[in-house]
């Protein structure tokens, strides 16, 4: 992790060992030039603490990127919780709390909301020890995400191709979660038939595919390498 740390451009990392759940709280401040830096924490297992600490970089800095691009008053911060295995109930209920202790004690440095993993209850919890949290009146953030996305993807295509028109083009969409779902269905109002996923459950998206796609004419679950596009 060292070697990650060194070589990153942000301004400050803050990191905790949650010895009772054997986790690793990660929070990232990339940049306070334009106000408190604000980004979600996620809540996953990883591989190795490594992957959370990069992921929590990686994430920090697109948040800066965000609010710079929109000229909002905020700068980019994120947090990772890195599990080493799936914590449930009162252990997880206790861990969200120990959390929130870690951004309260920023004194406002960093603001976070909801993300992979966690979600408005979850931000409750969090709300419990702190003061910095954002987010849990505005209902699911999930399809306000893949609206986002979908407008992105259509600015792609108007830079790329000289027009907004998604039709006869083939899209990836990675999982079908709270963000995927929607996109995918913005995707598919726009008359775009080639909806490709990886990642999440076969058997999940199989049911998606029947109840809302399904004049979709290539739909099919490829096993793609993701990692060889991250950016390590």
């Amino acid at each position: 992790m060292e070697e990650l740390i060194r070589s990153w451009d942000g301004e400050q990392l803050v990191m905790r060992y949650d010895h009772e759940a054997d986790a690793w709280m990660f929070i990232a401040i990339h940049s306070t030039r334009l106000g408190p830096a604000i980004g979600g924490t996620r809540m996953k297992v990883y591989p190795a603490p490594r992957d959370g600490l990069r992921d929590v970089q990686r994430l920090a800095a697109g948040m800066t990127y965000k609010w710079a691009g929109i000229d909002f008053p905020m700068g980019g911060g994120k947090g990772v919780i890195a599990l080493s295995q799936p914590v449930q109930g009162a252990e997880r209920e206790r861990l969200l709390e120990r959390y929130g202790e870690l951004v309260e004690s920023l004194r406002g440095g960093f603001y976070t909301g909801p993300d992979l993993g966690v979600d408005l209850e979850s931000m409750e919890i969090i709300g419990r020890k702190s003061t910095r949290v954002r987010g849990l009146t505005a209902g699911d953030p999930g399809p306000w995400t893949a609206l986002g996305v979908f407008v992105s993807v259509e600015a792609v295509a108007q830079e790329l191709f000289g027009s907004p028109e998604l039709k006869g083009c083939t899209v990836l969409v990675q999982g079908v979660g709270d963000a995927g779902l929607p996109l995918c269905k913005h995707l598919h109002a726009a008359s775009l038939r080639h909806v490709r996923r990886t990642g999440g459950c076969s058997g999940c998206w199989s049911g998606v595919r029947r109840r809302s796609f399904p004049d979709c004419a290539s739909c099919d679950v490829p096993r793609l390498r993701m990692a060889q596009a991250r950016t390590r």
